[in-house]
């Protein structure tokens, strides 16, 4: 992805940041059931995905904040549990946005 993500973007890239977004929750919904208590390589990961995310989207679009909250939310994830309400706000906020519901992800 070259330009930044918008409403407007190809919906190649909005795939992409569906995927990345329901990896995301996976890890969320995880950590929020307290499976884990400790940082794990997941975690991690997640969390590094969702920065890179934060950095790709429009600085104009509406929900830019919500990136940043997620990000701060996978930080506290495991030290916090409210975390976990605040980062499946976040999550539902940027996937309402960018309307991702109309992409389906099928198996091959």
């Amino acid at each position: 992805m070259n330009q930044y993500l918008s409403k407007r973007s190809e919906a190649v890239d909005l795939l992409r940041l569906k995927k990345a977004l329901y990896f995301i929750r996976l890890v969320v919904s995880d950590y929020g059931t307290g499976i884990y208590d400790h940082l794990g390589f997941s975690h991690a990961l997640a969390t590094s995905k969702a920065e890179e995310l934060r950095e790709q989207v429009d600085p104009f679009c509406p929900v830019e904040g919500a990136f940043g909250g997620l990000v701060e939310a996978m930080k506290k994830l495991v030290e916090d549990s409210s975390a976990f309400i605040e980062a499946e706000r976040c999550l539902d906020e940027i996937s309402g946005y960018f309307e991702l519901e109309r992409f389906a992800m099928l198996r091959r």
